[in-house]
């Protein structure tokens, strides 16, 4: 695919750019890599079609950074099983990888949450990411919202709109007359490729936007009761709310995921 020439067809960028994708699903599946690595690299190839620069160079440079990444992952996964395969030859218990260190620690992070009835199959991270936001609107959003409101009126149909509509979107409930569940809307692309065999292979990168959406929401809410601080406004109750925001972003590892 890469050689002498300067351009790339279209054809063969869309085939890079889906093999990249595809072994950052792998690194993130595989090794429990942080969604934002593959958020970063969409990142910068956003950045360079704005600027214009030689797709070759570029998709050769990110190719061989995500094989470094997992190569540098594998590496380390051997050294685990080597590592293990040594304790049990010495009678002694095997060690814990370090992705199962990863998910055991999020999970006893996040196994406070409320869950929130999704699907059987749901991942864990869905069902208390939302569990938890629901519980947050029920909790903390109308105050938040007034606060807002009263600090920032001219974006009453602007951001806050926005907002608004989202956590909508994110924890309204939608019955489902086959089945007499609710779900939001946010879930339903989800749910219905946990239910239909042929989307198995697109699951992650939908497991990742439901993620993201809610990450998104979080720090855009985080970030305006932080630009009214600035301003010198300031109530326990929207303090308290902030604090659990800052919770949620940490538990579940969101951190990193923000808008760019």
């Amino acid at each position: 695919m890469f050689g002498k020439k300067d351009r790339l067809s279209r054809e063969e960028t869309d085939r890079c750019l889906e093999q990249i994708r595809a072994r950052y699903d792998h690194l993130i599946t595989t090794y429990m890599a942080p969604i934002s690595l593959k958020n970063e690299f969409e990142s910068r190839y956003s950045y360079a079609l704005q600027m214009r620069m030689g797709m070759e160079l570029f998709l050769k440079g990110e190719v061989e950074t995500v094989e470094e990444l997992i190569q540098e992952e594998e590496q380390a996964l051997d050294e685990a099983e080597r590592q293990a395969d040594e304790l049990r030859r010495g009678g002694g218990k095997p060690k814990k990888s370090f992705a199962d260190k990863v998910v055991e620690d999020m999970e006893a992070k996040i196994k406070d949450y409320p869950s929130r009835s999704v699907h059987p199959d749901a991942a864990l991270e869905i069902v208390k990411l939302y569990g938890a936001l629901q519980q947050f609107e029920r909790d903390f959003w109308g105050a938040v919202e007034n606060f807002l409101l009263r600090i920032f009126p001219s974006e009453r149909n602007g951001l806050l709109a926005q907002l608004d509509q989202e956590l909508w979107n994110l924890t309204y409930d939608r019955n489902r007359d086959r089945d007499n569940r609710d779900i939001p809307m946010a879930l339903e692309r989800y749910v219905m490729m946990l239910e239909t065999d042929d989307y198995h292979y697109d699951l992650l990168g939908e497991t990742q936007n439901c993620i993201k959406r809610v990450a998104f929401w979080l720090h855009d809410v985080r970030n305006s009761i932080d630009k009214a601080e600035e301003l010198g406004f300031s109530e326990d109750r929207i303090n308290r709310a902030r604090a659990e925001l800052t919770a949620m972003i940490e538990d579940f590892r969101l951190k990193d995921i923000k808008k760019a």
